[in-house]
């Protein structure tokens, strides 16, 4: 494993996040920030609604955008914005009463 990623380390494709997932999911929803999906992804609008759900939030909160890596002058779309994605907005009200981190329900496997 460590010869694997050695090598790969180096290649213009290497992407790496090493989370610690207890803190993750115990600090939700306030580490999720938006939500990406790639584009015509059939599950991704009804993932981004469970968790909106789950938390309380809104899509303005929390946004689906989609990527699209080969349109250059603007890769991020909105698919789910709610009224406005102001910076300031974005984070507001992320942490509801009885918000769990339990993640379970969410299907994410």
């Amino acid at each position: 494993m460590g010869e694997l990623l050695s090598r790969d380390r180096f290649s213009p494709n290497y992407n790496e996040v090493i989370l610690d997932g207890a803190y993750w999911n115990a600090m939700l929803p306030n580490t999720i920030e938006a939500m990406i999906a790639s584009p015509d992804d059939p599950r991704a609008v009804e993932q981004h609604a469970k968790f909106l759900s789950t938390y309380g939030l809104t899509a303005e909160q929390v946004p689906l955008l989609v990527y699209s890596p080969r349109d250059l002058e603007a890769p991020f779309r909105c698919e789910v914005c709610g009224q406005s994605t102001s910076a300031s907005s974005s984070m507001a009200g992320k942490n509801p009463a009885g918000a769990s981190g339990d993640v379970s329900s969410l299907g994410y496997g």
